[in-house]
């Protein structure tokens, strides 16, 4: 779990926008010990910097889609 949150960590450091881990990688970090191998990490950011988190994303090379249907 290490290599993937310093990769996030890596990939977000140019980031304009606050963000922080969550979800078992979050837990994993509190408690201080690997509880299962993981292949992701979770990530929130607040919903009023999705224009600057959707800028950083194209910038970075990303291709960024809409949801439809109120969010």
């Amino acid at each position: 779990m290490e290599n993937i949150i310093s990769s996030v960590k890596t990939f977000l450091d140019e980031a304009n926008f606050k963000w922080a881990i969550c979800g078992g990688g979050a837990i994993e970090l509190f408690i201080g010990k690997t509880t299962k191998t993981h292949t992701d990490v979770d990530i929130i950011a607040f919903w009023e910097d999705r224009q600057k988190i959707i800028h950083f994303m194209i910038h970075k090379g990303w291709r960024v889609f809409e949801a439809c249907g109120g969010g």
